[in-house]
């Protein structure tokens, strides 16, 4: 069944809509390309503009998955490195705060830093183990525009006494999506998050999870 009107994203810009025979001529002019992004009546999503039937007979060619495997090996490589080094942090710490035998002041500023290295190889682990289980998409599950994302996590944490109230954002999402999100979140846990008796634990780990998903974000494209 061919559609009878057609909407066009294209370099962050929405029009139509078109009918089949409008797009037909648009792409042999060259105004549209077959890896525009375009939606119909009865379409699940956002899909290229050369799957849709009747519109074109234009085909892409497969995308070129190049460096694979290398970048899969580095990023195991990370993930182990990581997850060995929080585990070495964190019996480095309890080993220093457990010796008795030693002489040395106990201070609390060595079991800060202790925990500290030890949250940020946990959320450093968990990011690489997450680009491990996850491909990248092209749809934000957010904004529910065509665009570059990435699955992710964050998390808001609120502190209150004896009780934790926790909320986690997961998903694709594309890049503007996770700069907000982060924001909000990051900072309603860091004036929020440490009002409690465990909350001071794990408002940390909170806080450099969101920071490393946005660093990762970063790297992203910004957009079609």
């Amino acid at each position: 069944m061919t559609p009878q009107q057609i909407y066009i994203h294209r370099a962050g810009q929405q029009t139509g809509p078109y009918s089949p025979d409008e797009i037909r001529s648009h792409l042999r002019s060259g105004a549209l390309e077959g890896n525009d992004w375009a939606w119909h009546e009865g379409a699940s999503g956002w899909i290229l503009l050369s799957s849709v039937p009747g519109a074109t007979s234009l085909r892409l060619a497969p995308r070129i998955r190049a460096a694979k495997a290398p970048t899969r090996v580095w990023t195991t490589a990370g993930a182990i490195t990581s997850a060995l080094f929080s585990v070495a942090a964190f019996v480095a710490t309890l080993m220093w705060f457990t010796d008795a035998s030693a002489h040395k002041h106990i201070t609390f500023a060595t079991l800060v830093l202790g925990v500290f290295a030890t949250a940020v190889g946990i959320c450093v682990a968990v990011q690489f183990f997450g680009s491990l289980h996850s491909r990248p998409g092209d749809h934000c599950q957010l904004c529910h525009t065509p665009a570059p994302t990435i699955h992710v996590s964050l998390n808001r944490h609120v502190g209150a006494l004896i009780l934790m109230f926790h909320k986690s954002l997961r998903g694709s999402f594309c890049k503007r999506c996770i700069g907000r999100s982060f924001t909000k979140y990051t900072l309603t846990t860091f004036l929020l998050g440490w009002w409690g008796m465990f909350s001071c634990f794990v408002t940390p780990i909170v806080l450099i999870n969101n920071l490393m998903v946005f660093v990762r974000s970063r790297f992203m494209p910004s957009g079609s």
